[in-house]
């Protein structure tokens, strides 16, 4: 599909500063070997039963076996009585933890943490989790009945917990317990339940909201879902974001709002029904469901970037930037639900925040995507809409007020509000990576070459009136290669390989020539 007249893909200078967009490029990931128990190392101190894997893939099983605690693959083995306690140092690599051969009885605090990688935790009633990222951990409370006080020791007697001590909603606090004594944690399907019991009746009373409050403020009850933290905050605490949702007034949740605001709230950050607002001049936009799948069958690559009729090259270059480097960072971003809806993380000063977006996107004339993906249907089955998905998140969060400048369009719930920006800010942003800006001359060769070879994110944004007749004027361009031998740089142009246009998606020049057609280089 080509336009009949291609809307103008401009990027804007804000003052000095040049808009960049930016492409992304998929790294292939190692051959996943076959699945093997590993030899962990085990320790008991204090109480604790420390278990550490190594650097690699590991598959750690853990099994209490006739009153014994025990690791497959290690003759070492502890009396259940005797541990309080167990950690599991899971280590580098992309590992399997398995808790399920401890007894569903297990009552003692559990902790997976990772240093790296994507790590799968099978708990013990089999709920499967997921760690992602460096230094993600996962904690499962104990579970220590006490007598509520007054009990008679004699008899039997209900337990108290967390719960009693905060939640006074009767109706609520037993949903709570419910839900959480299943796995020992909330996660978005129980706090989807949550908000829908506090709404039913129509209205959120002074003890709902206080409840609400509690939960909100207590992270440890979601375990190390990030994700549904912070929506969870952002509808119970409040966000910026809130004072508008679809276009009308909403304000943040207090004791004594509807069942409707609090139904607003939880459609705008749990479902992700709060589309940016998306026009162009001389065509009717809607919103089209997607077809495809997030990354395709070859994961996230720089090639899925196909800049569309909004000005943030700054910002699709540097998510093709961030595949070619780290693909394991723009995997980690997202987050399935399940439902035809994804959590999609951003930074704010090293600070995770979290936006939920559905499959709808904006098109024109019957299905054709007007923004991110431009050029193909939404109706196609091979479509691979990650790039799509987190364009509209950025939009979305933006009306959250961090994400950029009021006079470039923060606040704003719009694709318009995003048009213009800069590549090291959003190094920060997707990749928690601070960048920095240097001019472009011809004797760059070392630092160009470093900053390549140690997989940095580098990109070159161009003058407003380049002598290249290839390179598109105030444009953020993306390096995929640099040869040291011939100094010759590889730039991709976030518009798409094949994009329609005289710019081809690939041109390599030599170190005199971006210094003729470019400002400025950006490293992070």
């Amino acid at each position: 599909m080509f336009w009949t007249k291609r809307p103008k893909r401009t990027a804007r200078r804000k003052a000095s500063r040049f808009t960049p967009g930016k492409a992304m490029r998929f790294t292939p990931g190692v051959e996943q070997l076959e699945t093997r128990a590993v030899p962990a190392s085990l320790s008991l101190s204090a109480g604790v039963m420390t278990i550490n894997g190594t650097s690699n893939s590991d598959y750690i099983v853990v099994r209490q076996l006739n009153g014994r605690v025990s690791v497959d693959g290690n003759a070492t083995s502890y009396a259940a009585t005797a541990v309080n306690a167990l950690v599991v140092n899971s280590g580098a690599g992309n590992d399997t933890v398995n808790l399920q051969n401890l007894t569903t009885a297990w009552t003692k605090q559990i902790t997976v943490r990772s240093a790296s990688g994507t790590d799968s935790v099978r708990l013990t009633n089999g709920t499967l989790r997921t760690l992602s990222g460096a230094n993600a951990s996962l904690t499962i409370p104990a579970v220590v009945p006490t007598p509520r006080s007054g009990a008679s020791s004699g008899g039997s007697s209900t337990t108290t917990d967390w719960f009693d001590a905060n939640v006074h909603d009767a109706a609520l606090k037993a949903l709570l317990k419910t839900d959480y004594n299943t796995d020992h944690v909330l996660d978005r399907n129980d706090m989807l339940a949550v908000f829908q019991e506090v709404e039913h009746d129509g209205t959120v009373n002074t003890n709902e909201f206080t409840d609400l409050k509690a939960v909100a403020n207590n992270t440890s009850l979601f375990g190390s879902s990030t994700y549904i933290v912070d929506l969870t905050r952002d509808v119970v605490l409040g966000n910026a974001a809130n004072a508008h949702y679809q276009g009308t007034t909403l304000g943040n949740l207090t004791a004594g709002s509807t069942g409707a605001k609090l139904n607003n709230l939880v459609h705008k950050w749990f479902l992700g029904a709060d589309h940016p607002n998306a026009s162009y001049p001389g065509i009717t936009v809607t919103y089209t469901t997607a077809a495809g799948t997030l990354f395709g069958a070859g994961g996230p690559k720089y090639t899925d970037v196909h800049q569309g009729a909004v000005g943030d090259c700054y910002f699709v270059a540097t998510l093709g930037e961030t595949a070619l480097r780290t693909p394991t960072t723009i995997q980690s971003m997202f987050t399935v639900n399940g439902d035809g809806t994804y959590g999609v993380r951003f930074y704010q000063n090293g600070v995770s925040h979290y936006v939920t977006v559905d499959s709808q996107l904006p098109t024109y004339s019957g299905g054709w995507f007007l923004y991110a993906n431009m050029g193909s249907y939404a109706g196609n089955a091979s479509n691979v809409l990650w790039v799509a998905l987190a364009e509209k998140a950025y939009a979305q969060l933006n009306e959250s007020g961090w994400i950029r400048p009021a006079a470039w369009g923060g606040g704003q719930n719009s694709y318009n509000g995003i048009e213009g920006g800069m590549f090291t800010d959003v190094t920060a942003q997707i990749a928690n990576r601070a960048g920095s800006n240097y001019n472009v001359s011809s004797t760059i060769d070392t630092s160009l070459n470093n900053a390549v070879t140690s997989g940095k994110l580098v990109g070159f944004a161009s003058t407003s009136n380049p002598t290249n007749s290839q390179i598109v004027g105030d444009h953020q361009y993306v390096v995929i290669g640099y040869n040291s031998s011939t100094k010759t740089v590889t730039l991709f142009n976030p518009w798409g390989i094949n994009n329609g246009s005289q710019y081809p998606g690939l041109v390599s020049l030599t170190l005199s020539q971006l210094a003729g057609n470019f400002d400025y280089w950006s490293v992070a």
